[in-house]
């Protein structure tokens, strides 16, 4: 499995539309070049981060299968998010490991916000199966919790039921 970037930033649905779209038309390196660089279609400030982002969503994505591409692209704001989500659960097993264990438990409890400290002890727990993980700053620990620059804090409200996250727990990542 290739390696990505677990700090690849926020769900990134806009970009995630846009890389589907290149994805889906077939477009080739020159096309993909030119929609980035010169169309500076994922709309940032610098070709070099344009090509930053679009290399980590772009891992994530190439993991799903070309109908899940599709809905991205032409779904909703809602439908888009959702696909966004599965693309970095497909890639990132420490969060697919968070959701299926700390995030099902604060659902069954009716816990309405999802805290920091629960990222916090759910990192320490894991530190005896990966001991790299010990040497994490707190800011890398911070930065790998709920990344989405659309949360103005560190809380996470509860919004709907983890059935519709955990609907795209199968689908499987192409190498």
């Amino acid at each position: 499995m290739k390696k990505t970037h677990l700090r690849g930033g926020s769900l990134m649905v806009f970009e995630s539309r846009v890389l589907a779209d290149l994805m889906l038309s077939g477009a080739d390196q020159t096309a993909w070049k030119a929609a980035i660089h010169d169309g500076n279609r994922l709309q940032k400030a610098r070709p070099a981060t344009a090509t930053r982002v679009g290399s980590a969503v772009c891992q994530r994505l190439e993991r799903l299968e070309p109908p899940f591409w599709q809905a991205l692209r032409d779904g909703d704001d809602q439908l888009a998010t959702q696909v966004a989500f599965c693309a970095a659960l497909v890639c990132n097993a420490l969060l697919v490991e968070f959701i299926e264990t700390v995030v099902a438990d604060v659902f069954v409890t009716r816990a309405e916000i999802l805290e920091v400290y629960h990222w916090d002890d759910f990192l320490d727990e894991r530190v005896c199966r990966d001991a790299s993980m010990a040497d994490w700053t707190s800011a890398s620990k911070r930065r790998r919790w709920m990344p989405s620059s659309t949360h103005s804090s560190a809380n996470w409200k509860r919004r709907s039921s983890p059935t519709s996250v955990f609907a795209c727990a199968d689908v499987k990542g192409r190498q």
